[in-house]
């Protein structure tokens, strides 16, 4: 069962929580099951990433076959800037 979150917004004044904090929380509460559906929804469809992890080695697995299309091999080197 979804918890009504709406005070992390409506009860602190809007230059004391961060985005990066509301961000956090909002990842937070969809985990515990806290999020209600209606906010989910409006997330995903702003293409919100849930999972920052994922999000990162799907990045970096991108570069990496875009390196091997480039050089045919995996042989990065230390020094390469991806």
């Amino acid at each position: 069962m979804a918890v009504d979150t709406d005070w992390i917004i409506t009860e602190m004044p809007l230059n004391v929580i961060r985005l990066g904090s509301w961000v956090h929380y909002m990842r937070f509460y969809v985990k515990s099951g806290k999020l209600s559906q209606d906010r989910v929804d409006r997330l995903n469809e702003v293409g919100f990433c849930w999972n920052v992890t994922d999000s990162r080695w799907m990045q970096k697995f991108e570069q990496l076959k875009a390196f091997k299309a480039d050089h045919g091999n995996f042989d990065v080197p230390g020094s390469n800037p991806l």
